[in-house]
Parts: structure tokens; sequence; C-alpha cells
């Protein structure tokens, strides 16, 4: 229902989605929990929160959200969406699809999707194991697939911290950000990928994958983010930055500035290398990329980025 506020509630279902915002707008979810989403099984569709349909101009802050397959999915939404200071744990994927948050096929916008001031933590201890002794995998903690902004509103991804378990105890963690995920990603062609993604001043710790990637798109800007991905496991441990353009017959270009990054360099076993002067960056083909400098692709972080202080901008 379209003007409606979840809030000072725990939302659970054992059967499906928590909750589900099916082509409404002005709709507000706050300072609850959100979980257990669905049977510990291989069910895609346990969602903890699904915004489908053309549904627009939603809130979800202040919230703790867990054990559900993809906490938050935009399927077919309308940006704006606004996602802000919020915990997520226990992310109880079976295979290769399975997020904290994902936007699907969200491409039309009247005002900039915002993703900001949240904590994904794959240390925290599960409460709901997956049925029959299954690990958990994680594709990507944040994914955008075949999603983003425009020109005029782009997705702004800030002050976000991601942080992967890194001796792969209790499931594989994916990569932190995917964003510009398409079906040509998937095997597919043809594909429509939008870019116009703001990524800035979020902190990354030992995910599997990459930190922070860009699969395709034009009009990218990657500044200011920090991510350590030096895990005990040499395969839990990705590049800390990645490009690799999933549909060559279309253009993709980014920009980066004042990020600093180290990693255990372990990467897929296919087309990526690394470009120059981007050494640990992993980088496809098709890519047109900025330096518009500060960048420091092998800082020796020698304090812990997780207990950095919040940023300002994630007060009250």
């Amino acid at each position: 229902m379209s003007g409606q506020i979840i809030e000072n509630v725990h939302v659970t279902n054992p059967t499906g989605p928590c909750i589900v915002i099916d082509g409404a707008s002005d709709v507000v979810i706050r300072n609850s929990e959100i979980g257990p989403c669905g049977q510990n099984s291989d069910n895609v569709d346990n969602v903890g929160i699904l915004i489908a349909n053309g549904a627009t101009n939603v809130t979800i802050e202040r919230n703790v959200l867990h054990d559900a397959s993809t906490l938050i999915r935009a399927s077919g939404a309308v940006h704006p969406v606004t996602i802000s200071k919020n915990l997520f744990y226990n992310i109880r994927g079976y295979s290769w699809a399975f997020q904290a948050i994902q936007f699907a096929e969200t491409r039309n916008a009247t005002a900039s999707t915002r993703i900001t001031c949240n904590v994904i933590d794959d240390t925290l201890v599960q409460q709901y194991p997956m049925a029959g002794g299954k690990s958990r995998l994680v594709e990507d903690h944040i994914n955008f697939y075949n999603s983003g902004g425009t020109a005029q509103f782009m997705v702004e991804l800030a002050y976000n911290r991601i942080r992967g378990n890194p001796d792969g105890l209790g499931g594989i963690s994916g990569t932190a950000m995917q964003l510009g995920d398409s079906p040509a990603g998937g095997g597919g062609s043809g594909s429509n990928v939008p870019g116009y993604f703001n990524v800035h001043d979020n902190i990354v710790k030992n995910v599997n994958g990459q930190g922070v990637a860009i699969a395709g798109g034009v009009g990218s800007v990657v500044r200011n983010n920090k991510v350590d991905n030096r895990g005990t496991r040499a395969d839990n441990t990705g590049w800390s930055f990645g490009l690799r353009n999933f549909d060559s017959s279309k253009s993709a270009s980014v920009t980066y500035s004042g990020n600093k990054g180290i990693s255990n360099l372990w990467a897929f076993d296919n087309d990526g290398h690394l470009q120059p002067p981007f050494s640990t960056v992993w980088a496809g083909s098709g890519f047109a990329v900025t330096d518009g400098g500060g960048n420091d692709w092998q800082y020796n972080f020698t304090t812990d980025v997780w207990s950095e202080p919040l940023n300002a901008a994630c007060a009250g």
C-alpha cells in the first residue's frame, strides 16, 4: 500500500519473503528487524524485502536484516530507493546468486537511489544454519544486475562497510560491490548495461571476490574508497578494484581518484589482466579508464580499516 510506514516491528515469514512492496510508492521501513525469511532451503525467492513492479520512493533505514537468501531485492523498481544505516548479516545463499542488496532490471529514475552508511558483516554468527548442513555462499554483497542510474540521477553508494569472512568459515564471501552486471555476464547477449554509479568513501575488508567491481556501463566515478583484501586464505581474497565489460559491444567508462587498495592478488581464471598503473586492479577489455589522481593500489594499511570511525555523514 502506498504511503505506508512500517516501524518498530520484527517481521518473519517461514514460507517466503518477509515484506513485499508491489508497485507501491512512498513506503518507509525503519527501526525494525527483518528475518528470518523463507525456509533454510535452495529457494531464490526467500527474500527479506522485495521491491517490485514499478515500486518507487522506498526508504529502508535503521533496520537489522538477516537470514534470507537475498536481504533486499529491487526487481523492476523505479529509482529512487534509499537504503541507509542498516545492518545486514547471514545471507543464506546456496550458490552464486545471492546478495545483501540486489537491484535487477531497474533503470528508470525520477531521482537518485542512495545506498549509504550500511554495514554488511559476514563474520557475525549465523542464527539459522542452512538446511542439510550446506555452506552459505554469497555472490555479491551489493549487486546491480542490468541496473543503474542515469546521467541526471546517478546511483550513489557511499560510506558503506562490507566485511567478508577472512578464512572462509561459515560460507564464502563474494564480491563486495558488482556494479553494471548484465545478462552478458551470465552468458547472454544484447544486454542493456547502464552505468552512472557514484561510489565513494566505502570500506571493504577481506571479501572473496573483488572489492569494488565495475562490470559495464558509462559515466561511473569511484573515489576515496578503501579496500584491504589481505585475508588469511589465498582463495578468499580478490582484487581490491576490478573492471570487466560484460558486453564488449557497448561502451564502458569509469574514473578513479583517491582510492586505496591492496589484495592477495587472486583473480578469475579467464580474460582478466593487470592494467597499468593499476597494479591491484583486475581489468578485462573494453573499458575507457580515467585516472583522476591520488590512487594507491598497493597501500599498506597499518591499522584496521574496519575500526575506523564512522563518517560524519552517517551520524544521527
